[in-house]
């Protein structure tokens, strides 16, 4: 009787085992297979690809060195829980053992054509140091920071990276390493310069909270890519946006890719941050077949210094439902087993212990 009992007792252990991998099956608590949009797609001819292969920028541009925080920038984050992967936080980690000077979180998509495979980041965010190789970024809303330069032209688009806090006012100091300046009132002969145009740094000061834009200046740069002075973009000058491109194959230089062409400035410069796209929300020279509006975007982290030679490989925009899952998890070392796989192996003990239950009322 004694015996009975207990195999009935696993029989109900065993269809609620069952019931619950159903349960987890059917709410996606297991880790989802997650498929690129863009790697089927091969866009040829789209955005402009310069083969200008730009001079790293210092981390702190040197017109504001004085009045960037040493205590809150780029701190380790001591939260040893902290959950990665999830709705408010995205997670990368970097291989090897090399030294990590600066790291720079990116989000943009992959894009591919004739001269090859890249990652074209579009914004940038402030990245926290977990240890152990590890680092972090918030989650990202999708927006961007747009600079508007007259009523019959499109935004242009910013690709900007955190650069440190500011010591007064706690905001945020972003640069947009790479914009192509020519100053109508400066007297130069861009003849010799790279794509005839200064290469230049524009430096913002931003409310984290609200993304308005409180103060800016441009930092120029001459023909040898040396630092010359500070300006203000004023009407009548010419703007070309750039985002960076990294290379999979050569991991130790960028290129810049542009979506409009040079432009000149024809009313006062303002700045918007939300999310619009090029080919959508206004038209775009660049673009080609490529709809940005429905492009997988994706996030990385890079670490840089003289040279741009390590990054993470992109992971996508994905909610997992495992909160569980802490910065460990971005190496998926963890191999789970497919439901199919338990499915049986329940389903076969359940039908044992019912055999057995048989023989023993027979």
């Amino acid at each position: 009787m004694k015996s009975k009992n207990y195999l009935k007792s696993i029989n109900i252990v065993l269809i609620i085992a069952i019931f619950i991998v159903s349960v987890e099956a059917s709410t996606g608590v297991s880790t989802p297979v997650v498929t690129s949009k863009t790697e089927s797609n091969n866009f040829i001819n789209s955005l402009q690809l310069t083969h200008q292969l730009p001079i790293p920028r210092p981390l702190i541009p040197r017109s504001i060195k004085g009045l960037i925080s040493t205590t809150n920038n780029f701190q380790k984050q001591t939260k040893s829980n902290i959950d990665c992967n999830t709705t408010v936080m995205l997670c990368g980690f970097f291989e090897g053992n090399t030294t990590l000077e600066n790291v720079s979180s990116w989000m943009g998509f992959e894009f591919k054509d004739s001269t090859g495979k890249y990652f074209i980041a579009t914004y940038g965010q402030k990245a926290k140091d977990l240890g152990n190789r590890f680092y972090s970024t918030k989650k990202w809303d999708k927006g961007h920071l747009w600079l508007n330069i007259g009523k019959n032209s499109v935004p242009l688009a910013l690709q900007t990276r955190f650069a440190g806090i500011d010591k007064e006012s706690g905001n945020e100091w972003h640069t947009v390493d790479y914009l192509g300046y020519r100053g109508a009132d400066l007297g130069i002969d861009y003849s010799n310069y790279l794509e005839h145009m200064s290469t230049s740094t524009l430096v913002l000061l931003i409310n984290p909270k609200t993304k308005e834009v409180i103060k800016h200046h441009l930092e120029y740069y001459d023909e040898n890519g040396e630092y010359v002075d500070t300006y203000q973009i004023e009407v009548g000058d010419e703007i070309e946006s750039y985002f960076l491109g990294f290379s999979r194959k050569e991991k130790d230089v960028v290129y810049l890719f542009s979506v409009e062409d040079i432009t000149p400035v024809t009313s006062p410069i303002t700045f918007t941050y939300k999310e619009q796209y090029p080919g959508k929300d206004f038209n775009c020279t660049n673009c080609g077949d490529l709809n940005l509006a429905e492009v997988e975007f994706k996030y990385m982290f890079e670490a840089y210094g003289e040279t741009r030679s390590s990054f993470t490989e992109p992971q996508a925009l994905v909610k997992k439902a495992n909160s569980a899952n802490n910065s460990n998890s971005s190496k998926n070392t963890n191999k789970s087993v497919p439901l199919s796989s338990l499915w049986m192996l329940l389903f076969l003990m359940s039908a044992i212990t019912m055999i057995r239950l048989k023989k023993m009322k027979t």
